[in-house]
């Protein structure tokens, strides 16, 4: 599983939309493509949207 398809399926069990996963943290965009497997994340960003969750 990438970390795209984890963030997915977290934000499907949260029933959040793009916009409140990336919480101001990333723009929604940029979630978008992370979780569409065309750029990484940072681990900050990472540990930041998963603590904010």
């Amino acid at each position: 599983m990438t970390i795209g398809e984890a963030l997915k399926k977290v934000q499907n069990q949260l029933g959040l939309t793009a916009t409140a996963m990336a919480a101001g943290i990333i723009s929604k965009g940029t979630y978008s493509k992370v979780v569409n497997g065309k750029q990484s994340l940072s681990s900050d960003s990472l540990v930041k949207i998963e603590t904010v969750k």
